[in-house]
């Protein structure tokens, strides 16, 4: 089991927990500044940092300007929990868990931690392509028919998620709306929270 979480920083935590992730001590001495172990074992975790943060946005919130992490950890989803709440708990003008959501290879979707999926059927319109058994691509050749590949549109049931039970464990917070990236032409700030990213083999976000 995975588990992601979203964590927004204010501006200035932001700029400490960088420089304790940047920090070298063979070239810069003991680091002594104001983030610690605790603070540091957690945000070290978020991969390609730099690059997926670009994808959202940082908007003003308060006055400040906040920046979303999302964070996947792989191995004991209690400890961490525990420090998340710890987070929260010391931080609470500065740190914001802006959602977290549990997974295994292989799930419809993300749920939010602390739900259950609830996994309904629909009837869908659907074209997909199927191999053509009549393919006769010689013109010379009675039954000529050089379509080797046929596509087909029909109805077909398909499963879907229509919602979860139960509380999550960290709710989606108002604001993460606003890290959302702009939509449209000309670019107007979106309505709805969207996968801004995946990783490879990720199913995609419930947040209903």
């Amino acid at each position: 089991m995975l588990a992601e979480v979203f964590i927004a920083l204010r501006d200035d935590a932001q700029t400490s927990i960088v420089e304790r992730l940047q920090w070298d001590e063979e070239t810069q001495g003991e680091y002594t500044g104001p983030v610690g172990d605790r603070e540091y074992k957690i945000f070290r975790y978020m991969q390609n940092r730099v690059e997926r943060q670009k994808l959202f946005k940082t908007p003003d919130i308060g006055g400040n300007v906040w920046h979303l992490w999302a964070i996947v950890f792989e191995s004991n989803l209690p400890a961490v929990q525990v420090e998340l709440d710890y987070l929260a708990a010391t931080y609470p003008n500065r740190i914001i868990i802006a959602g977290a959501f549990i997974w295994n290879w292989g799930d419809m979707a993300c749920r939010q931690a602390g739900t259950q999926l609830v996994i309904d059927t629909r009837t869908v319109t659907k074209t997909w392509s199927v191999l053509n058994p009549d393919y006769q691509p010689d013109p010379a050749e009675p039954n000529f028919d050089d379509r080797y590949v046929l596509r087909i549109t029909g109805d077909v049931e398909e499963e879907y998620v229509s919602g979860h039970t139960g509380t999550p464990t960290y709710p989606i917070h108002p604001n993460t709306i606003d890290f959302m990236p702009d939509v449209g032409e000309p670019p107007v700030p979106a309505t709805e929270l969207v996968d801004v990213n995946l990783l490879m083999g990720q199913p995609p976000r419930n947040y209903l």
